[in-house]
C-alpha cells in the first residue's frame, strides 16, 4: 500500500502545477479539492471555506468580494446560480486586472461536477484583433466605390457589396448563384451586346474563371455606363471579381485625347516654333515648326534631348555659320540664366533672322519660342530705305526749286534787260540802242534766252507725263549717224567756251531705229550735256556706236571728269538728283537730265546703264533692242531740228 499515498503525492504535485485552475464539487456540491490556480484565477482566497462549503455559500462569498463588484461581475453571478447543474456550462469574464477567464463547469457521473478555469487573455485578444478586422473589412467592403462579387470554389457566389449591385444595375446577382447561370443569363439580357459579340464575350470570360487566369477587360454596358472588370484568384479557392464604374473617366480620358489632338493641331499649325524644357534643360515637348526654323531635323528636338545636344546639332549642320560665329552663338545660349525672361536675335547662315524668347516656368524650366522675323526685318529694312528715300527726295526737290529758280530766273533776266534796253526812254526821245546791231545783238540774245527758257519748261513737262506713264512717241525710220552727229554738233557749241572737245566715232552704215527722232534726240543731248558739264577744263568727251552680238545697238557717251560713287549711280537716275561729286560746276540744271534720258530710251524698248569711278570720268550706254532696228538706212528721218 506504500504505493499508493506515493501515487497520491505524485498526483497533487501535477495538479498544483498545472496553468490551469481546478476545482472538484461533490454530489453535495460542496468543495472537495482546488488547486493553487483555481485560487489565483478566480480570485477568492480559500480561507475560511472548508469541505463542507456548499456552492451557494461559495457564490456569497464571491458575490462579496471586489473581484465580482460591477455589472459584469454580478452577470457571471447570476449565470452561475441558475447553471442546470446536470448540463456543462462554460462562461467568460474579464478580471478587473485585465485578464479574460474561461470557466468550464463539467457534470460529474455521482452528481458532482468539476471545474476548470482557463487564463485566455492572449486568445481573446486575438479573436478581439479578428473581430475588429472582420469588422473594419466588411464596413470597407460596404463603402468602397468598386463593386465586389466573390466566388467560391465551387463557383457559386458567396459574397457581394452593395457597389456591385449598383454599379450592376439591371444585371442582379444572389448568393448560391453560378457563375455560368449569371453569364449565361447576362448574355441572353443583352449584357454583353448583340448575339454574335455577347457569344464571343461570355466564352472569354467563361473560359478565364475555368481556367483560373486572372484578367482585366472593359466593356460598355446596355445602359451606357463603362465598366472595367477585374478578376483574380483567391487563396483559398474560388476567385473574386471587382467591377468599377469608369463612365466619367472613360469621357474625361477621351476628352483629355481629344484637347490634345487639338493642342497637337494647333501647335503643329502655329507659325511659331515652341519647346518646352525641364529643370535638367532637357527637351519635354517641341512642335514640328520649331525644328523647320532652326533648321534641324525633328529628331534633334526629341524628348530628353538636351539644350547642349540640340545646340551642338545646329552648329555642326551649319546653322550658326563658321565654328568662330557658332561658338560664340552657342555659348550665349548657354550661359543665360533661366530664371530670367530673355530675347535674342539668332542669324543663321542661310540669311534666316530668327527671333527667340525663353519664358520660365513657375515649376521650374522654360519655354523657348522661335519666330521668323525674316520677312518683317527686310520689310523694316526697306522702311528704312524707303524714309531715306523719302527724305533725299524731298532734299532732291528743294534743291531742284532753288536750281529751277535759277535757270528761269537767268533767261527771264536776260528777256527782261535786253528788251528794256530796246524800250523808248521816257526822259529823252531818242531810242536806245542807238544802231541796228545792238538790236539784233539784243533780239539774238532775248531769243536764246526764250529757248532756254522753253526747255526748261519743256523738261519739266516731260516729267510730269513720264510720271503719269503718257508718253506719245512717232514710229518712223531713223538715221542714227545723222542724228547722233546732230546732237554733237550741238555739245560742241556748248562746250568750247570751257574748252571741251565733243567728238563722235561712227562706224559706216549704222542701221536704222524705228522710233520717235526728237525723243532719241532729247535723250542723247540730255547725256552730252550732263558729259560736258561735268567734264574739266580741257577734257574730252566722246561717242560711239556698235552692233553688239545680241544685235543690239550700242551708243556709248564718255567723259573724262570727276566720274560718279558707285553708291549713287542709281541715285543719280531719279528725278532731281545731281551727283555731289563735282568740284565745279560750270551749268546749272535741274537734276532732271539722265532721269528724261533713261524714261525716254525705255520708251523705246531700250535701256541706260552708268558706268563710273570718282576721277576716272563717267560712261553712259544706250541698248536699242534688235527689233528697234531698220534692215537698211535708206528713206530715214534726220534728226530733230534744233
Amino acid at each position: 500500500m506504500t504505493g499508493a499515498p506515493v501515487a497520491v503525492d505524485l498526483l497533487q504535485a501535477i495538479i498544483e502545477n498545472l496553468p490551469v485552475g481546478v476545482a472538484v464539487f461533490t454530489a453535495q456540491h460542496t468543495l472537495a479539492f482546488h488547486n493553487i490556480r483555481f485560487v489565483a484565477l478566480t480570485g477568492i482566497p480559500t480561507e475560511g471555506v472548508g469541505p463542507e462549503t456548499g456552492v451557494d455559500a461559495w457564490l456569497d462569498k464571491m458575490q462579496g468580494s471586489a473581484e465580482y463588484a460591477g455589472h459584469e461581475g454580478a452577470g457571471f453571478l447570476a449565470d452561475l446560480r441558475a447553471w442546470n447543474r446536470k448540463r456543462p456550462l462554460t462562461l467568460r469574464r474579464r478580471r478587473p486586472n485585465g485578464q479574460v477567464i474561461d470557466s468550464a463547469y463539467h457534470p460529474l457521473p455521482d452528481g458532482g461536477f468539476a471545474v476548470t478555469i482557463t487564463d485566455v487573455s492572449d486568445l481573446a485578444s486575438g479573436d478581439d484583433t479578428i473581430r475588429r478586422r472582420v469588422t473594419g473589412l466588411a464596413a470597407v467592403l460596404e463603402h468602397v466605390p468598386h463593386g465586389i462579387c466573390v466566388y467560391g470554389p465551387d463557383r457559386r457566389v458567396s459574397l457581394f457589396n452593395a457597389a456591385y449591385t449598383k454599379v450592376m444595375e439591371g444585371a442582379p446577382v444572389a448568393i448560391g448563384d453560378h457563375a455560368d447561370d449569371i453569364t449565361r443569363r447576362r448574355m441572353e439580357s443583352g449584357e454583353f451586346g448583340p448575339p454574335g459579340e455577347a457569344e464571343a464575350y461570355a466564352e472569354i470570360t467563361i473560359s478565364g474563371i475555368n481556367t483560373g487566369s486572372s484578367n482585366a477587360r472593359r466593356r460598355v454596358r446596355p445602359n451606357g455606363t463603362v465598366i472595367d472588370i477585374r478578376t483574380a484568384l483567391l487563396p483559398f479557392g474560388g476567385y473574386i471579381s471587382v467591377v468599377t464604374d469608369i463612365t466619367l473617366q472613360t469621357k474625361a480620358e477621351a476628352e483629355a485625347r481629344a484637347r490634345a489632338a487639338q493642342m497637337e493641331t494647333m501647335l503643329s499649325s502655329i507659325r511659331h516654333g515652341i519647346v518646352m524644357w525641364d529643370t535638367n534643360e532637357c527637351v519635354v515637348a517641341a512642335n514640328r515648326i520649331a525644328a523647320e526654323l532652326l533648321e534641324i531635323h525633328d529628331g534633334d528636338l526629341r524628348p530628353g534631348r538636351s539644350r547642349q545636344d540640340v545646340l551642338q546639332a545646329m552648329s555642326a549642320r551649319g546653322v550658326f555659320g563658321d565654328a568662330a560665329h557658332a561658338e560664340i552663338a552657342v555659348r550665349g545660349m548657354l550661359d543665360r540664366d533661366l530664371h530670367q525672361k530673355g530675347q535674342r536675335t539668332i542669324l543663321l547662315a542661310s540669311g534666316r533672322v530668327i527671333e527667340a524668347r525663353y519664358d520660365p516656368i513657375p515649376s521650374g524650366g522654360d519655354i523657348s519660342t522661335f519666330t521668323d522675323i525674316t520677312e518683317a526685318r527686310e520689310a523694316e529694312n526697306q522702311l528704312r530705305r524707303a524714309k531715306e528715300a523719302a527724305e533725299a527726295a524731298s532734299q532732291a526737290k528743294s534743291r531742284f526749286l532753288s536750281a529751277m529758280s535759277h535757270e528761269l530766273r537767268t533767261p527771264l533776266h536776260a528777256v527782261i534787260g535786253f528788251s528794256e534796253q530796246m524800250m523808248p526812254r521816257t526822259d529823252d526821245t531818242a531810242m536806245r540802242p542807238a544802231n541796228e546791231d545792238e538790236i539784233a545783238e539784243f533780239a539774238a540774245e532775248i531769243n536764246t534766252a526764250g529757248r532756254k527758257l522753253l526747255d526748261q519748261i519743256n523738261t519739266v513737262l516731260d516729267v510730269a507725263r513720264f510720271n503719269a506713264s503718257r508718253v506719245d512717241l512717232a514710229h518712223e525710220p531713223i538715221d542714227m549717224d545723222s542724228l547722233i552727229e546732230g546732237c554733237v554738233r550741238k555739245a560742241a557749241v556748248e562746250a568750247r567756251p570751257a574748252g571741251i572737245g565733243v567728238a563722235a566715232d561712227l562706224p559706216k552704215d549704222l542701221p536704222a531705229v524705228r522710233g520717235d527722232v526728237r525723243r532719241l534726240s532729247q535723250a542723247l543731248e540730255h547725256l552730252l550735256s550732263n558729259a560736258v558739264k561735268f567734264s574739266e577744263v580741257g577734257g574730252k568727251v566722246r561717242v560711239r556706236a556698235s552692233i553688239e552680238a545680241t544685235g543690239h545697238l550700242l551708243i556709248s557717251v564718255r567723259d573724262n571728269g570727276v566720274g560718279i560713287p558707285a553708291a549713287d549711280l542709281q541715285r543719280v537716275m531719279e528725278p532731281f538728283t545731281q551727283s555731289e561729286e563735282t568740284l565745279a560746276r560750270r551749268f546749272q540744271g535741274a537734276g532732271l537730265g539722265l532721269y528724261v534720258s533713261r524714261a525716254l530710251v525705255e520708251a523705246h524698248d531700250g535701256t541706260l546703264t552708268l558706268h563710273s569711278r570718282p576721277g576716272n570720268g563717267t560712261t553712259a550706254e544706250i541698248r536699242l533692242p534688235p527689233s528697234r532696228l531698220e534692215p537698211t538706212p535708206s528713206g530715214l528721218s534726220g534728226p530733230a531740228p534744233s
